[in-house]
């Protein structure tokens, strides 16, 4: 009794019940896929961003802890031999020995220092030392505005100069001081964008080497410049803006609050 009731209680999947249920997942993963696959590739320059963020961090308190210079800059060609994605990763050194071999410096080994740090198609495109200077077509800079004007500029180009990338160097010393610095980061989608990075998406690294403090912030338009040269003062921000509303009368009091 018992053995013919448990022959006859179950029932198994047809044939149609599967193709139906694979056709269903088929079409559901054809439709999420590519949004989260968009999403996915478009977190690649802020992401970008945040890791070099936390890179410069670390260079910092790596040259405070041992009390010796660091120092970050592009590899040449011939040091990176056949792998050019590291021709676009910053390289981490320090100067050793300082008294024995001053002004030599060498790699960081650990790994926090070796992990790659741009994402793919993210390119750092131009270096700015020394404070953001206020764009040339806006000449009513005030008297501490006009301490902005840049220490040295390295402009990638629109070719992605590599000698250039390579001239950069950012000196960090023992008491974690520093330099100004912009690192500009450029997602290059297309081979057009990789021609011409300044169509491209991009973000803007800034280093205040006088106090350390390292934020976000995404291009300012002419118009947003103006207005914060009217009513603040500067445009240099101390705050992440990322994928941010654009700056207006009506919102630049908050903005204010915050800085």
């Amino acid at each position: 009794m018992y053995g013919d009731h448990d022959k006859t209680g179950g029932r198994g999947f047809t044939v149609l019940e599967l193709v139906l249920v694979m056709a269903l997942i088929s079409m559901l993963v054809g439709y999420v896929l590519p949004s989260f696959w968009g999403t996915f590739q478009a977190e690649a320059l802020p992401t970008s961003a945040r890791d070099l963020r936390a890179l410069l961090y670390q260079v910092r308190a790596s040259a405070m802890m041992e009390g010796l210079r660091y120092r970050v800059r592009f590899p040449t060609e011939d040091e990176v031999e056949d792998d050019l994605e590291r021709l676009f990763q910053p390289l981490v050194e320090r100067e050793a020995l300082p008294i024995e071999e001053a002004g030599v410096f060498t790699e960081v080994q650990a790994a926090w220092a070796r992990e790659p740090v741009l994402r793919r198609n993210v390119r750092c495109v131009k270096f700015v030392l020394g404070m953001p200077p206020v764009p040339k077509e806006f000449d009513e800079l005030t008297e501490a505005q006009a301490e902005t004007e840049t220490q040295e500029d390295f402009d990638t180009g629109e070719e992605l100069d590599i000698e250039e990338l390579s001239a950069f160097k950012l000196y960090v010393e023992p008491d974690g001081s520093s330099d100004w610095a912009t690192f500009t980061l450029a997602w290059l989608r297309t081979p057009e964008e990789e021609e011409n990075p300044e169509l491209a998406p991009t973000l803007n690294v800034l280093l205040d080497g006088r106090t350390g403090q390292i934020w976000i912030q995404q291009p300012l338009t002419d118009e947003e410049i103006e207005l914060l040269l009217r009513e603040n003062g500067s445009h240099i921000l101390h705050t992440d803006r990322i994928n941010a509303p654009p700056i207006t009368e009506e919102n630049i009091l908050r903005l204010k609050d915050l800085l």
